[in-house]
């Protein structure tokens, strides 16, 4: 999402170059450590990723990109807390932005570091892919995959695109993307990775966590719904090491952080953390926040959100997904819907910017769980 993760794979098993250097088990998931031969051996698209999306039929509101993933298990009831988040909390959140705000171009041309999600067939044109970063050696590497004519990553130097192939049952993460011809061909992109769509979402090199570019992030449609049925992937200013699970050593994929805090900072969080928001539905209704904002804290209260980058410059980020999506066809930008609905509209440069606001209720409510509550391996304070 930021300019920073292009350090990623300086610092992450993403290279393996010499393989000595890393552990393979702990850098790459069971759904990732296979050979692109041995995926295309095999079922291609399982549960729920069944149904055949595309232009102008995308997912509704409760679609799961990795059905199996951690990223969609509910918090459980009384989940223990670390009673060393709350200097975590206020590091994050008690800053002027407080809660952040969901920052999205109204434009397709707009600036706005989101990740545009394309669903592809066997019918659309065919690429095929080698990375320029870091020497070539990234594991898209001599790979294929389709992509819809008129597909292109967002704007900023990030470049990031996500490509779910239908026809090949996985999702191709991309950073540094250059736009795709529409013919099909010759691909090139800095860095990135396929991910088996049956598999638990975690291995990407799409960003820096490692945690599927289609996992954690908000959508439109589940704004309009109401509904965000999945934990979220927050951004941070900065992280420390070590992480925590799952992006610990042991843990889905292993993260050493990109932007470390400066020596002495209070609360530095640190990747993989789990926020959650410690209030029942019935507080959420009542507060007086706009519909957008309690979305979003129904979801930090059923299934929290994962510390999952860096380099914010302040204040949270939350990952969203882009307009991209659906105006690079030429369909309107759902995030206008979302806009006109909260009776919010376009800054100067084209940007809508849907605050959520600096609730000291809310803020007074968030906690940092026990890494055991992601582990599975406790539950209750």
């Amino acid at each position: 999402m930021l300019a920073t993760l292009l350090l990623a794979a300086t610092v992450q098993c993403a290279v393996l170059h010499p393989p000595s250097l890393f552990k393979l088990g702990a850098c790459m998931s069971a759904s990732v450590a296979q050979t692109p031969q041995a995926l295309s051996s095999q079922p291609l698209i399982a549960s729920s990723a069944r149904t055949s999306f595309g232009i102008g039929n995308w997912p509704p509101a409760g679609w799961k990109s990795f059905p199996g993933s951690l990223l969609y298990r509910p918090i459980p009831a009384r989940p223990r807390i670390d009673p060393r988040g709350g200097a975590v909390i206020q590091h994050i959140f008690g800053t002027g932005e407080a809660l952040g705000q969901f920052h999205v171009a109204r434009d397709p041309d707009g600036l706005d570091y989101t990740i545009p999600v394309y669903f592809s067939t066997a019918a659309d044109p065919l690429y095929s892919l080698s990375c320029f970063e870091f020497g070539g050696n990234c594991k898209l590497r001599g790979m294929q995959v389709h992509i819809p004519k008129g597909a292109r990553p967002e704007t900023g130097d990030d470049g990031h695109m996500a490509v779910i192939d239908q026809s090949q049952g996985l999702e191709f993460d991309f950073y540094e993307s250059k736009v795709p011809s529409g013919n099909g061909g010759p691909l090139s992109v800095g860095w990135g990775s396929a991910l088996d769509l049956r598999g638990n979402g975690f291995g990407s090199n799409g960003i820096h966590s490692g945690i599927a570019e289609t996992l954690g992030i908000v959508r439109p449609a589940e704004l309009l719904s109401g509904r965000i049925d999945h934990a979220l992937q927050l951004a941070v200013d900065c992280a420390k090491d070590p992480s925590v699970f799952p992006l610990s050593e042991d843990g889905l994929y292993f993260v050493k952080t990109d932007q470390k805090c400066p020596a002495g900072t209070a609360g530095q969080p640190a990747y993989g953390q789990l926020i959650w928001l410690e209030m029942s539905d019935a507080e959420i209704d009542a507060l007086p926040d706009p519909f957008y904002a309690k979305a979003l804290f129904h979801a930090l209260a059923h299934y929290g959100a994962y510390v999952a980058d860096t380099g914010t410059g302040g204040g949270p980020v939350w990952q969203i997904e882009g307009g991209l999506t659906y105006t690079s066809f030429g369909h309107p930008n759902p995030w206008t819907e979302v806009a006109a609905r909260a009776g919010i509209v376009a800054d100067p440069k084209g940007h809508y910017r849907l605050m959520l606001g600096k609730n000291p209720a809310v803020i007074a409510r968030l906690r940092v769980l026990d890494p055991c509550v992601a582990r599975g391996t406790c539950a209750f304070k």
